[in-house]
């Protein structure tokens, strides 16, 4: 039985070294699956890096097209493209010149234009003529010289207006031409349209009927419809034919260059200013348009006429006409401005330009009193100090002659328009040598002008007298002894001051009233 027993045992312990070779052979094999899985993981983990790697060096090479792409945008400004423009609506039009229309509330709607009048994507491109764009760093919080290529230097579409300096470094902003038409509406909420200026006329939307207007006012000689009742601004228009009635050019306009500051008196030699500023500028004595200057004020309308004329004949300078004025208050007032929110006023007490003393602080906080409320607007609009106009009412006053000049040069030299000088209609009632200001004659006065569109005179007040302006800026239609124009109001005004201010002046000069000088670059 031990025998058996023994055999048994060694038979087991055979089994069991047989048992465990197995395990160890199976052990082997599962590790050699083991390996090859690891290696297949490792395999996989590599390829799928390879591919994340190759993906990521892909996403990089992507990402490096499109800024490049994007560099290349912004370096190139692409010309503007004609759209399809509105057809015109006709509509029942009686002639009602005894009806009133409230237009107190309304907004201006502009449309960008090319020389044939098509209308554009975008505007046209500024004309330098040797002028260097500039930009506005915000970083730096200064302008900086670009090229005109610099796809960053305006986006007027983004309210971004294109700046220059000329080649005393002075600062220009570029209109550009445009069309425009405006809406009255019965209230401040902007809802129910009550009334059109256009191509037409003033009309009055009737009560009864949406297509049925009546006309309160006819448009002036020679204005150019565009479209669906668009008025051409006349700033732009060729005007020569209409004797220069509605403040036009010698030639179709792409634009112009508006000062972006009130103009200031710059010299070499102070003691060369005195007792006066009412002088003509020289060599010594420079017109300048840069922020945080004191505007120039105390001088008479003629010596600023004359300045304006001779700061740069190579890019035909001269005074802001009434036209111009209207075209930068209306563009100022659409949605490529403010869309119809107040500028802010110049109040600075010691009337510097941009409101501020510190440059910094022109374009950082008085940004709200630029006509786009961003820095690369035009300043000085609103208060600061009123501004003369290139315009005046042909009362025979004394004053036209003894503060306009009587020569060719001269604002009050001509009794006639001429693309310097626009000449407002006069009432009978006018006295000339009247040194009050009658109600009656001004109001007289503003109705003998009903006809004239783009200045923003009729269009944007209602009775010519008192606050009838827009946002309640004074509107006192020159008469009397006072027949020159001023606009912007002066720091003086409050709420009287404003894009829509006009009144009359006797050209004298005050401490309180200076001027700005224009560039048509393309006549």
């Amino acid at each position: 039985m031990a025998k058996k027993n023994d055999n048994k045992i060694n038979n087991d312990d055979a089994s069991i070294k047989d048992l465990e070779n197995a395990l160890k052979l199976e052990s082997f094999n599962e590790s050699q699956k083991v390996d090859k899985n690891k290696n297949f993981i490792i395999s996989i983990l590599a390829g799928m890096l390879i591919v994340l790697l190759i993906f990521f060096a892909i996403a990089i090479i992507f990402s490096s097209i499109q800024n490049s792409m994007k560099k290349n945008l912004k370096v190139s400004i692409s010309e503007p493209s004609i759209i399809n423009m509105d057809s015109k609506v006709d509509s029942n039009i009686i002639d009602q010149p005894d009806m009133v229309l409230d237009r107190e509330h309304a907004k201006i709607d502009i449309i960008w234009i090319d020389k044939d009048n098509n209308q554009l994507d975008r505007p046209l491109k500024p004309v330098l003529r040797g002028m260097r764009p500039v930009k506005y760093d915000s970083n730096n919080v200064r302008f900086v010289e670009t090229n005109e290529k610099d796809g960053e230097w305006y986006d007027y579409n983004n309210k971004i207006w294109a700046n220059a300096l000329n080649i005393d470094n002075s600062y220009f902003v570029w209109i550009p031409r445009f069309a425009y038409k405006i809406v009255y509406y019965t209230d401040a909420t902007c809802t129910k349209i009550s009334g059109y200026s256009d191509s037409r006329g003033i009309l009055k939307v009737s009560d009864n009927d949406v297509n049925t207007f009546f006309r309160v006012a006819e448009p002036s000689k020679g204005i150019v419809e565009v479209g669906n009742h668009y008025i051409l601004h006349p700033a732009f228009m060729n005007d020569r034919q209409n004797d220069y009635i509605n403040g036009g050019n010698d030639v179709e306009t792409s634009g112009f260059w508006m000062s972006k500051y009130e103009v200031s008196l710059e010299t070499k030699e102070i003691q060369l200013i005195v007792n006066s500023t009412d002088v003509l500028a020289n060599d010594k004595i420079f017109v300048s348009s840069k922020p945080c200057l004191k505007s120039w004020r105390n001088i008479s309308i003629k010596n600023a006429f004359i300045n304006a004329y001779n700061y740069d004949r190579n890019k035909d300078s001269h005074m802001t006409k009434a036209s111009e004025w209207g075209a930068v208050t209306y563009l100022a007032f659409s949605k490529y401005g403010t869309e119809g929110i107040n500028v802010f006023i110049n109040d600075n007490e010691n009337f510097c330009t941009g409101g501020a003393d510190r440059e910094e602080d022109v374009y950082k906080v008085r940004f709200v009193q630029s006509s786009n409320r961003n820095p690369t607007g035009v300043y000085d609009l609103s208060g600061g100090v009123s501004e003369y106009i290139a315009a005046f009412v042909g009362n025979n006053s004394p004053n036209l002659f003894i503060n306009g000049g009587n020569a060719i040069t001269d604002i009050g030299g001509e009794k006639f328009n001429s693309r310097y000088r626009t000449v407002y209609n006069v009432y009978n009632t006018d006295n000339a040598d009247e040194a009050s200001e009658n109600p009656n004659s001004i109001v007289n006065n503003y109705y003998m002008n009903s006809s004239k569109r783009g200045d923003s005179l009729w269009e944007t007040s209602n009775i010519g007298a008192l606050n009838s302006g827009w946002f309640y800026n004074a509107s006192v239609f020159p008469v009397g002894t006072k027949p020159f124009f001023k606009r912007g109001g002066c720091i003086k005004d409050g709420i009287r001051a404003g894009l829509f201010n006009y009144e009359g002046t006797t050209g004298k000069g005050s401490n309180t009233e200076g001027y700005r000088v224009v560039l048509s670059v393309n006549i």
